[in-house]
């Protein structure tokens, strides 16, 4: 394999640190805290904290595969390298209905609690309509163009980030300490269970490495950018459940529609809290502009290599993009976002994307033992097999906290996906 040619390595630290941050960063945020206070209570920071050092150690194994394998489909690339078409396959399977549509979904219905919060005088009917319409209205502006597409997302990322600076910023100074203080130490797989539905919030570190090629020094850029990345998106999100937690109390695990927009309600009164559910609706809709734009690609591209119906992987005669794909997911993204419950899918979503880390971690061994690697020297993470080892044990012991149904279900959807790929290695 070669790496692409031409390319300017522009990237430094800082700048690598933001695009790692902004792909990270996303709506779940908004509703998270209150899921977290359901399992954890006053102990959920701990999840945070944990989630934060998984995340680093997957990145660097991330970091290394991509540059082992610089080439398109990134985790699904790098699984068929390490371990063949197969595993590739149920790789691909895991991104396109667990990592992409799960968290799609998890969103949108995200999206349709706070609609039912900020319009509470329209019938039951209204929001799931206006959902609707966001998915009907997204997927027709990127079947008309990829330039259409990506100019409605170019403001998603302020537009996450400064009502969570805001509600942090004022809400310090509103906290009960009483409120803060854990009774009891939560058991290792209670805190299993905080860190499955957090790392929702956390999941995205391998988008950014697709520009590996265009990093400046990766071998000393991409360990000190993603480490900054996770350390300031975890500190930001450990402080977020901090001030709901602190200014709630009790309160933040019943609020599981909007329960940053009740602490806003509490630290800035009712305005705060009009002003928080319009800020998660517009940061939900800034996320459906950029996933929209790129999920169904994924669908399109398993769909020419033969692992999906070959219909999702046409592309438009005028406009040249995947029109099928983009109906397809969008449609898909609905459905499960007006039929299924936020912490249901996040729960899925977070399930099938670990069990897509742990093959990645797992394959960098491999890569490793078969020395595959592009043009260059590849970037190597530091302590030898201890970074991938740890991180594959820790991502085990929170599939192990899941329950029978959810291990099955994930299990499941991985076993089916391989099914095309050994079906399409026995071609002739």
């Amino acid at each position: 394999m070669t790496r692409d040619s031409g390319l300017i390595r522009a990237l430094g630290v800082p700048a690598f640190t933001l695009v790692v941050i902004n792909t990270i960063i996303g709506s779940g945020i908004f509703g998270l805290p209150a899921a977290a206070a359901q399992v954890l209570g006053p102990a959920a920071p701990l999840a945070y904290v944990g989630c934060s050092l998984l995340v680093g150690l997957v990145a660097l194994c991330f970091a290394e595969c991509g540059s082992r394998v610089p080439a398109t489909g990134g985790t699904y690339a790098w699984a068929r390298a390490a371990f063949g078409l197969p595993v590739g396959s149920s790789v691909g399977y895991l991104m396109a209905f667990a990592n992409l549509v799960g968290s799609n979904a998890a969103v949108g219905a995200l999206l349709l609690l706070s609609l039912r919060n900020a319009l509470p005088h329209l019938p039951p009917v209204g929001p799931a309509i206006i959902v609707g319409l966001i998915y009907l209205l997204l997927a027709l502006t990127n079947i008309r163009g990829v330039k259409a597409g990506a100019r409605v997302s170019t403001a998603a990322a302020l537009i996450k980030v400064t009502p969570l600076l805001i509600l942090v910023g004022a809400g310090l100074f509103a906290i009960n300490g009483d409120n803060l203080r854990v009774a009891e130490a939560p058991s290792v797989g209670t805190l299993a269970s905080g860190m499955v539905l957090l790392f929702f919030a956390f999941m995205g570190t391998e988008g950014p490495l697709s520009t590996i090629g265009e990093v400046r020094d990766p071998s000393r850029t991409i360990p000190r950018a993603l480490g900054l990345a996770v350390l300031l998106t975890g500190t930001l999100y450990l402080l977020v459940q901090v001030v709901a937690q602190g200014v709630l109390g009790a309160r933040l695990g019943e609020a599981t529609d909007a329960p940053l927009a009740e602490a806003a309600a509490v630290v800035f009164g009712p305005p705060g809290r009009t002003f928080l559910l319009w800020a998660a609706i517009l940061s939900t809709t800034g996320y459906f502009t950029g996933d929209i734009l790129s999920g169904p690609r994924m669908f399109c591209a398993l769909g020419q290599d033969g692992l999906l119906p070959q219909w999702l992987g046409r592309v438009h005669p005028q406009y040249r993009t995947p029109h099928v794909a983009i109906a397809f997911y969008s449609a898909l993204c609905a459905t499960l976002a007006l039929t299924g419950t936020f912490r249901t899918l996040v729960i899925f979503a977070s399930a099938g994307t670990l069990m897509v880390y742990l093959i990645s971690v797992l394959g960098l061994l491999r890569l490793r033992t078969l020395d595959v690697q592009g043009d260059a020297a590849p970037f190597r993470a530091p302590g030898g097999v201890v970074v991938p080892v740890v991180a594959a044990l820790v991502i085990v012991g929170l599939l192990l906290s899941l329950s029978l149904r959810e291990q099955l279900a994930t299990v499941g959807l991985a076993l089916v996906g391989a099914i095309p790929g050994y079906l399409k290695r026995r071609e002739p």
